[in-house]
């Protein structure tokens, strides 16, 4: 006849074991490379007047995570929809980290700073969409690196300088929008390589 501390002992045995299971799938799931980068690209966004990133913590799993989706089947990240927030800060270059990347909407917001060139190292990236914000410093030169981009929509931020010939080199670029910047109009390509172009006009400070 088993004795009940026998019993007991196998019990706890196999709690364990299963604890233990449970620890190794949840860490499968959790991808630590995508969580850094989201918590990077939170850091540097001091001013979140409505809360809206709250939910970016240990609580429930990044891919929750207000404006996070993930793909179904690596659990990475795959967009990043933050768009009319009254976010206001700078881009993070640890965004770079997302690899699985391919929407950036970060539209009507009031981020600073610069274009992280570490942005050039999203192969997948399809849409990069930062218009009305107050974006500055010059279109980064390797985004042709993005060869899968299709959207890239930047008017109305301060980006100025020279619009690399490099943009035209995008092949599935669909949509290019660039007005109310400050580019130099005589280093401009032409816009008739992309199906809905639109050329940039000098933003009236």
């Amino acid at each position: 006849m088993i004795s009940k501390s026998k019993v007991l002992s196998c019990s706890l045995f196999l709690f364990c074991i299963l604890s233990k299971l449970d620890l190794v799938e949840s860490r499968t799931t959790r991808n630590e490379t995508d969580i850094q980068a989201l918590l990077a690209f939170k850091a540097r966004i001091p001013v979140d007047p409505d809360g809206v990133l709250t939910s970016w913590n240990d609580s429930q799993h990044f891919c929750s995570w207000q404006g996070v989706t993930c793909g179904r089947r690596h659990q990475r990240v795959t967009a990043l929809n933050l768009s009319s927030l009254k976010l206001a800060g700078e881009l993070s270059p640890h965004i770079a980290n997302l690899t699985f990347l391919r929407v950036i909407d970060l539209r009507n917001n009031n981020f600073r700073g610069l274009i992280p060139q570490e942005v050039t190292r999203l192969h997948r990236l399809e849409e990069l969409a930062l218009t009305n914000n107050s974006i500055g410093g010059e279109i980064p030169r390797n985004l042709s690196r993005c060869s899968n981009l299709k959207v890239l929509d930047l008017e109305g931020n301060a980006l100025g300088g020279k619009l690399h010939a490099e943009l035209g080199s995008l092949s599935r670029l669909q949509s290019i929008l660039l007005s109310a910047n400050n580019f130099i109009r005589e280093h401009l390509f032409s816009p008739s390589t992309f199906h809905d172009a639109e050329l940039p006009r000098r933003k009236h400070s």
